[in-house]
């Protein structure tokens, strides 16, 4: 074999090495966003059905289920990560609080 053969198969060797750390976390990520699209589980879900499981004020007489229930009337979404409504127009904030009353 002769030396331009094995510099070239030295580099080839080199650049793979570094590809992987490169390439690596990208295909995790990757493979981690199409499981979750085609399962439709994502970090929200996950934490929406745990706070409906174990916390007390998404139960039936809890303040936040009344709340929850306010902002799905008022055609808005629920943020279970920080337990609010997002309310993004006028529109939005006056249906909610008419409804929260």
């Amino acid at each position: 074999m002769s030396n331009g053969v094995k510099a070239t198969m030295v580099v080839v060797g080199l650049m793979s090495l570094c590809g992987i750390a490169v390439i690596g976390p990208i295909l995790g990520d990757a493979g981690n966003s199409a499981v979750q699209t085609v399962l439709g589980f994502d970090n929200e879900t996950e934490v929406a059905n745990r706070k409906t499981r174990t916390v007390s004020d998404y139960n039936e007489t809890g303040a936040l289920k009344k709340a929850r229930e306010c902002c799905v009337t008022c055609k808005t979404d629920w943020d279970y990560i920080g337990d609010r409504c997002t309310l993004r127009t006028q529109q939005d904030t006056s249906c909610y609080i008419k409804c929260a009353q």
